[in-house]
């Protein structure tokens, strides 16, 4: 298994050009055998390891075992921990979204799991008895690889058992209550023995499917009017509405890629006069706008909403919300009807400015309206400024907190045109 698992990532290039790999990892067999693979590989990667705090204290002992298996093999460690004082209603659900939050806190360019093809065929099989669809897991989903998804349990077990890996059971994969575990333990084996190569014929039939969604996708992208905007996609409303009675089937074709069920897209046609009607997927939203339905990923983490950078720090280049900004101080003055660059004197300025998203209740003074304030909200109102946008908008504030360029847009009056000499703080939006 080894020599063909390394002829595996390497024609797959998981890894390549991925400078910081961060292995998730239980303590079972599957992510034992996927931990000692990748370091007979020579890969350079961490391990990332999430206590639920479960089984009186089994599952502590369990990330015990696994920070000392990284310890004998030199290979830095990280742990999460279940916080047991956020509100849920289902745990298993809770569990994998803190479990994934953490994951995602250590920034990796590659997150590694150690689902394998009998996870495939239970995913399939689960789908379809809920009636979702007969899609399984793909080997690769944005920065997830799934390295160990060609090969089946039993291939595992016999290469952890010919290894002498060391690994634990967790008995909680005994337990029937839960759906995958009635499915793995119960239902698939008494299907299989009445269907030969039951899982070749599922693993088959979902690629044919997955085959003639892409198509269908083609097709619906033709009858709708659907435009990509760097991380936003616009469907009109006017094209949905034109479809009728076929509307809601043709949208849940053009969404599914995106995380939303044919329900919801029946909910959306039906509420598609509602402006400013939120929907989420697993990894989407949609807003329904004025004149678009609106797709925008989810964000993957908690973002900072303000930053100060100090006049000594500078020059500096730095992202902040979707956008990149480049500070500097100069000697030059260019253009003030310049929308992308904002300049002042320093003498202006006191230690710092500040990059902020904007708030309700932010007010500034258009500069040309002659010192009239307005509000940000009526302002983004005018311009017909959709909620996402709106989300994302940053604001340039002096240290004394008043607001001196909505970046990218307009200038605050009483910043604008500020006579000076000698240098200036130049600040270009890229």
């Amino acid at each position: 298994m080894f020599d063909s698992f390394s002829n595996h990532i390497e024609k797959e290039k998981f890894f390549s050009d991925k400078s910081r790999i961060i292995l998730a990892a239980s303590a079972g067999i599957d992510s034992m055998c996927l931990l000692h693979l990748m370091n007979q590989c020579g890969l350079s990667f961490e391990v990332a390891h999430f206590d639920h705090l479960t089984r009186e204290g089994k599952s502590s002992l369990e990330a015990e075992f696994v920070k000392s298996i990284c310890d004998d093999k030199s290979l830095p460690f990280h742990i999460g921990v279940f916080d047991k004082t956020k509100p849920y209603n289902n745990f298993q659900d809770e569990a994998r979204h803190q479990r994934y939050q953490f994951f995602k806190s250590l920034n990796p360019d590659c997150l590694v799991t150690a689902h394998h093809k009998d996870d495939t065929i239970e995913t399939i099989f689960m789908n379809f008895i809920r009636g979702k669809s007969l899609k399984g897991i793909d080997a690769v989903n944005d920065n997830i690889v799934r390295p160990l998804l060609q090969y089946s349990k039993a291939e595992i077990i016999d290469y952890s058992d010919s290894e002498g890996i060391p690994f634990i059971e967790d008995e909680s994969n005994f337990d029937n209550n839960y759906l995958r575990n009635f499915v793995r333990n119960e239902s698939l084996p008494q299907i299989k023995t009445q269907i030969d190569k039951l899982e070749e014929r599922l693993i088959s039939l979902s690629n044919r499917f997955e085959q003639k969604d892409r198509i269908l996708y083609v097709l619906a992208k033709k009858v709708l009017d659907i435009r990509e905007n760097t991380d936003l996609i616009f469907i009109t409303i006017e094209s949905i509405q034109s479809l009728k009675e076929d509307a809601a089937e043709i949208l849940s074709v053009a969404l599914k890629t995106y995380g939303f069920n044919t329900s919801q897209s029946y909910d959306m046609v039906r509420s598609i006069s509602e402006t400013g009607k939120l929907f989420e997927s697993s990894s989407h939203k949609a807003l329904i706008d004025r004149k678009n339905l609106i797709i925008e990923k989810l964000d993957s983490g908690d973002k900072a909403e303000e930053i100060s950078i100090t006049l000594s720090s500078m020059p500096c280049t730095m992202k902040f919300s979707d956008s990149k900004f480049t500070l500097e101080i100069s000697e030059s003055t260019e253009e003030f009807t310049c929308k992308m660059r904002f300049q002042i004197p320093i003498s202006s300025v006191r230690e710092k400015v500040i990059l902020r998203l904007w708030r309700p209740g932010d007010v500034f003074y258009p500069s040309g309206m002659n010192m009239q304030s307005q509000s940000l909200k009526k302002y983004f109102t005018n311009i017909k400024m959709d909620r996402f946008s709106k989300a994302k908008q940053v604001l340039l504030c002096h240290e004394n907190g008043d607001i001196m360029w909505i970046c990218g847009m307009r200038k605050d009056e009483r910043y604008w045109r500020i006579a000076g000499s000698g240098r200036y703080l130049t600040v270009t939006m890229h």
